[in-house]
Parts: C-alpha cells; sequence; structure tokens
C-alpha cells in the first residue's frame, strides 16, 4: 500500500505543496476519466493523487509539452485501483479511436 511506504521527490514543486485530488489530475491532465477503486483508501488517494499529478507534471515538463496535451485530447482515461486486484499502480487506457495499443493489455505505469 502507499500508506505504508516513504517516498522523497528531488524536483520542480508543481503543486506549490497544496494536497491535489485526482479531479485535479484529469482537469490538469486532460483526461477523460479518472477512477478510483472502491478499496483506495480516503489517505490512499490523496497520496496517490499528488504522486501521479507530479509524476505527469515532470512528464510535461520533460517533454516540454503543455500538461493537458497528456490526455490527448480527452481520449485518454486513468484508473487508479479499479478494474483488477489490490494492485496500486495506475492504468492507462485509450477510450477510442483506431490506435495500435488498443488491441494490447491497457497501458501501467
Amino acid at each position: 500500500m502507499l500508506i505504508n511506504q516513504q517516498y522523497t521527490r528531488h524536483g520542480p514543486d508543481y503543486r506549490f505543496g497544496e494536497q491535489v485530488t485526482f479531479l485535479d489530475v484529469k482537469q490538469t491532465f486532460g483526461f477523460s476519466h479518472v477512477r478510483v477503486g472502491r478499496w483506495v483508501t480516503r489517505d490512499e488517494s490523496r497520496l496517490a493523487a499528488d504522486l501521479v499529478f507530479d509524476s505527469l507534471a515532470d512528464l510535461a515538463f520533460i517533454l516540454k509539452l503543455p500538461p493537458l496535451t497528456l490526455g490527448l485530447r480527452e481520449t485518454v482515461s486513468l484508473a487508479f485501483g479499479h478494474g483488477g486486484q489490490k494492485v496500486c499502480r495506475p492504468i492507462m487506457r485509450p477510450r477510442l479511436g483506431n490506435w495500435p495499443w488498443q488491441k494490447m493489455p491497457a497501458l501501467a505505469l
């Protein structure tokens, strides 16, 4: 579980010390949907949202892209602790379209 581990991050503070939610992640990075599994506790969801937000912000910064582009015009959804076993990892799935990776299993971050 995420709560039982210590995390140290070295990099820009994109959140300015604020707590974010998965709704913030959805709106900031342009995802079509974000789902959080029922078994995920409130504290774990808060920590996961912060970690996911920072990770995606780092990715956008490294790629020199606006954050909204990571959602590919709202064609990508993100699920955390949803649709599987009790495994703590976000999963990105394309929503619609004829993309080559749609025939592959979900892309796990």
